[in-house]
């Protein structure tokens, strides 16, 4: 009875409203249209709005070429991908895949499809015999612009920095790459007068 008292007394006053005035500049509220937001972030990122120089400078400045000499004979080697493991390796259920310190070899697992050329891009020698290749074998450019000679029947991969050159012991180019059982079998090529001299150099397994 109380409650009902306080309420129908609540709603039987008077209520006054009071003015303050205006403090401080109203601005309307105005949302931007999402379309024209999609529009003018597009054509910031338009291909005409980047200077093709500058896009080459910047991703030399990222992924610096090596400059790696012409093979003037021809050297054979094998590596041994192997490696051993400095930690357990589990499967999300938790079963155990690779044990620490157990020796492990990735071509066990996976096996290497085709063949791998490691070619200086800018050496009109080494690419005009790289076309007389299989068409399955993948292009590697150790230097060079691979965005221009990627194709849809090709696509060509970059190794700016030097990183699998050094792995595979690649001291001179063009080198082949191919699986020969559970290693991998690496063979810098002479190129003489654009044609491939068999003159043998070296050969020789190197562990990795």
């Amino acid at each position: 009875m109380q409650l009902m008292t306080i309420i129908s007394i609540c709603f039987s006053c008077s209520l006054h409203a009071i003015d303050w005035g205006v403090c401080g500049e109203v601005f309307p509220i105005i949302e931007t249209d999402y379309r024209q937001l999609l529009q003018k972030s597009a054509d910031r990122c338009a291909p005409s709005k980047f200077e093709p120089n500058e896009i080459k400078k910047q991703i030399n400045a990222l992924f610096p070429s090596i400059d790696l000499p012409d093979a003037q004979q021809v050297r054979r080697y094998s590596i041994d991908p192997s490696y051993t493991s400095s930690q357990e390796v589990r499967s999300p259920t938790g079963q155990l895949i690779i044990a620490k310190g157990q020796k492990v070899n990735p071509l066990d697992h996976v096996s290497l499809k085709g063949a791998i050329l490691f070619l200086d891009g800018t050496s009109k020698k080494q690419m005009n015999w790289a076309k007389k290749q299989s068409d399955s074998e993948l292009w590697i450019y150790v230097k060079g612009d691979p965005l221009r000679d990627t194709c849809d029947s090709r696509r060509v991969y970059a190794d700016y920095n030097g990183s699998l050159c050094k792995k595979l012991n690649i001291r001179a180019l063009p080198a082949r790459v191919t699986q020969k059982d559970q290693a991998l079998f690496v063979e810098e090529l002479s190129l003489k007068n654009g044609n491939l001299n068999l003159e043998i150099g070296s050969c020789a397994t190197v562990a990795h």
